[in-house]
């Protein structure tokens, strides 16, 4: 919540309206690490992982898919209607 009011260092990545920022990349990391430590051998698909290069490949290993924070651009504006997103698939 803190990183709401706070001054934050926005890029873009498809388009001008396509933004991402630090806490993105932040909270995308931390779920990632909590996540790989209870569940190691599970695959993950996560947005910021995806938009710089990572691939994209589902199998049947159980999947977590993460946006982590779905509403960059609420929250480059400091307004209060985002979310984290975060399903898994196990076929």
């Amino acid at each position: 919540m803190s990183a709401l009011t706070e001054e934050k260092r926005v890029s873009t990545k498809t388009s001008a309206a396509d933004l991402v920022t630090e806490t993105d990349h932040f909270v995308e990391n931390l779920i990632i690490s909590v996540l790989k430590e209870k569940f190691p051998s599970h695959r993950f698909i996560a947005e910021e992982s995806t938009a710089a290069g990572s691939k994209c490949v589902l199998t049947d290993s159980p999947t977590w898919i993460i946006d982590p924070v779905d509403g960059t651009c609420n929250f480059v504006h400091s307004k209060v209607s985002q979310c984290y997103l975060i399903a898994v698939l196990d076929a």
